[in-house]
């Protein structure tokens, strides 16, 4: 990711975002878990296997691909990282400008997040939360909110024209049979809790949600999930400190395993 004073155009966030930021990377991470395993086949009309292939040979993307071997396995981040590259291929920009766009976006330690920034913006999408990308001629990439990307233009902070892609739009596409598109009529503003609610309900990774409140406010959250059979046992209970495990064996053979974990919300 470029250091700010590296940046000629810069978004404007108060504390409530540095706040949420954390709160989505250190506290359930359920969600992030969901986004970044590769485990979907990619298909579009208007990118081949063999672009993606010359994309991958130019360092645009990286895939799960077993010793080089079998279909590529994505991430949902993956799925809108190649979305973007179409839609800025489609504008003309040349591979390496898109590098340079990739660079913007990349984080170090890539087994935090690949694309820490996109796939927060990603999350706040998933909640209707109009959502967007700025490129900029040189390369240059800011992610915003659209309400931010405006104060930041109207306070000189933007100062260059961009293209905007909107994430919304693009989590559509993916998710074609749930309605992920921008609501720009309400501005809630929802707690993180909340907000976790609202994208584990969206991409259904919960088979079971319980709620408790008080007051208007959440105190307890219970949550059940379906885990996949190939996960280890071990890993289930590193996975958490307090949680029920329901496993369901035939033929010698784990068929189901079921996950209850309670959150209590001080």
């Amino acid at each position: 990711m470029k250091p700010i004073e590296e940046r000629k155009n810069l978004n404007i966030r108060g504390d409530n975002f540095d706040l949420a930021y954390a709160e989505y990377f250190f506290g359930d991470r359920a969600a992030s878990r969901f986004l970044n395993e590769r485990k979907h086949r990619f298909h579009s009309e208007a990118v081949s296997y063999r672009i993606l292939n010359h994309w991958e040979q130019k360092g645009l993307l990286s895939t799960e691909r077993p010793e080089g071997k079998g279909w590529r396995k994505y991430s949902i981040l993956d799925i809108v990282w190649v979305h973007i590259v179409s839609r800025l291929r489609e504008f003309g920009f040349a591979l390496e400008k898109i590098h340079l766009v990739k660079e913007h976006l990349s984080h170090e330690d890539e087994s935090f997040s690949a694309f820490p920034e996109l796939e927060f913006y990603i999350a706040q999408a998933l909640t209707k939360v109009p959502s967007y990308i700025a490129i900029f001629p040189q390369g240059e990439a800011l992610l915003c909110t659209l309400s931010e990307f405006e104060t930041a233009r109207s306070f000189g902070f933007i100062r260059d024209d961009s293209i905007l892609i909107c994430l919304n739009d693009i989590l559509q596409k993916i998710y074609g049979d749930k309605d992920l598109k921008p609501d720009y009529s309400t501005n809630y503003d929802l707690t993180k809790e909340e907000v976790q609610l609202l994208i584990a309900i969206r991409l259904d990774l919960w088979s079971e949600i319980k709620i408790r409140g008080k007051g208007g406010k959440i105190t307890m959250i219970e949550r059940t999930e379906n885990i996949e059979n190939e996960t280890k046992v071990v890993e289930i209970l590193r996975s958490g400190n307090y949680q029920n495990i329901e496993m369901k064996q035939e033929d010698g053979k784990i068929v189901s395993i079921k996950r209850t974990v309670k959150k209590k919300i001080e």
